[in-house]
C-alpha cells in the first residue's frame, strides 16, 4: 500500500462516509487507472462517473496526458459497459493470467482511451 500512496487519488463521500475511490498513476504521457470502486449501495448514482470526470477534467495535473489505460476482470461486464458506453474507452485484447491464482479466471481486458494522437499510440499492455 505504500506504493499506492505515491499516486493521485480521489474519494467520494456521502456525509462522513467514504463511498467511492479512484486511484491513478502517471507514466510519462499516459494515465493508468489503478482502482475505481464504489460501495454497492451507492452504485448507479453517478459516483463513479463523478470520480472519473474529476480526473478527466483536471487539466492542471493531466494536460500532458494523451491516453488512459486500465485493466478489468473479464467477468466484470458492468465495468466494461461503464467505461465503453459512458466514456468511449476501447476494449483491447484479453490479457491472460493477469491476476493471481485466487482470481478465476485470472484474465482481464485491457481498456484504453486515446485523448490525443501521438506517434507511439498502440494497444500495448506494458502498463
Amino acid at each position: 500500500y505504500k506504493e499506492a500512496l505515491k499516486h493521485p487519488g480521489w474519494l467520494a463521500y456521502y456525509g462522513k462516509r467514504a463511498i467511492g475511490a479512484l486511484s491513478v498513476r502517471v507514466d510519462n504521457d499516459r494515465l493508468y487507472i489503478m482502482t475505481l470502486a464504489v460501495l454497492a449501495p451507492y452504485r448507479g448514482r453517478a459516483v463513479g462517473t463523478t470520480l472519473l470526470r474529476a480526473v478527466l477534467q483536471d487539466d492542471d495535473r493531466f494536460q500532458h496526458i494523451t491516453r488512459i489505460d486500465l485493466h478489468t476482470h473479464v467477468s466484470n461486464h458492468d465495468a466494461v459497459r461503464f467505461y465503453t458506453s459512458r466514456f468511449a474507452f476501447q476494449k483491447g485484447e484479453i490479457v491472460r493470467n493477469y491476476y493471481n491464482k485466487r482470481v478465476q479466471p485470472p484474465h482481464c481486458y485491457h481498456l484504453f482511451k486515446i485523448l490525443r494522437e501521438t506517434d507511439k499510440d498502440d494497444d500495448s499492455t506494458e502498463l
